[in-house]
């Protein structure tokens, strides 16, 4: 493999660690904020709706009480709605199963959201009537989730890709003097000798490149010497000292 695929796969594994730390700090941040929404308004409807039917209780009207309830209850805010009197029995239920659409199963069982019941006394005056429940529906908790989820996916998807381009672009930069230094190696077996003049400005690269041409001088000032010899021993081999003409050889 490569030094540049190399270094991409590495800035690759970086960024999705990254991503996925981001993601699951992210995601646990918005969970515990839902799940606080969900507290949070299940007890303020307990609250209010309990103030609202105190005197129709008090008065034993259970038409009122029921029609209140169910106006409640049919916002679909909530999957449980619930008036008990002091014995432990149900006045007024309203019950509504739990089915979230346009979210992913894997996502519901992977991700837990915790809804709370909320309780409010039922009293008028001094005297206590009944406890009222109140258990949020979680579909819309899950929905703002899962959005918010492929929100930040698609947000860091695109973020990914420009962001490896521009690291695939300056990489190629950073590493064309490796390339010309090759080059330059190979020149240099076919006894070419070719000087990089264009310097890098990475430290180390530099210095390679510096070392490689100091290196490309040695060699062809060691070649040229080389040939220097041989043809001054051919000379002597084949040319006679006193005319200059070739000998008997």
């Amino acid at each position: 493999m490569t030094l540049f695929r190399q270094l991409l796969v590495f800035i690759i594994l970086l960024f999705l660690i990254l991503f996925a730390c981001t993601w699951l700090v992210k995601l646990q941040s918005t969970r515990v904020f839902l799940e606080d929404q969900l507290e949070s308004h299940a007890q303020d409807t307990a609250t209010s709706l309990g103030l609202s039917i105190s005197p129709h209780v008090a008065d034993n009207d259970g038409a009122i009480v029921e029609t209140m309830i169910s106006a409640v209850f049919d916002r679909g805010y909530y999957s449980r709605i619930a008036l008990v009197d002091l014995d432990g029995k149900v006045v007024v239920e309203r019950r509504l199963d739990v089915v979230i659409s346009d979210v992913p199963h894997w996502f519901i069982n992977l991700i837990e959201l915790k809804t709370p019941e909320a309780r409010t006394l039922v009293s008028s005056g001094w005297r206590q009537m009944g406890t009222l429940a109140v258990k949020s529906h979680p579909g819309y908790a899950y929905k703002a989730l899962w959005d918010a989820t492929c929100d930040m996916a698609r947000a860091y998807g695109l973020t990914g890709i420009i962001a490896l381009l521009l690291v695939a672009g300056g990489l190629r930069l950073l590493l064309r003097p490796l390339r010309r230094i090759e080059e330059q190696a190979e020149n240099l077996c076919r006894k070419e000798y070719i000087f990089q003049e264009k310097l890098p400005r990475t430290r180390e690269l530099r210095s390679v490149v510096v070392a490689m041409n100091s290196m490309t001088g040695k060699v062809k000032q060691m070649f040229d010497e080389q040939a220097g010899v041989a043809d001054m021993l051919r000379k002597n081999a084949y040319t006679d000292e006193l005319t200059g003409f070739g000998n008997r050889r």
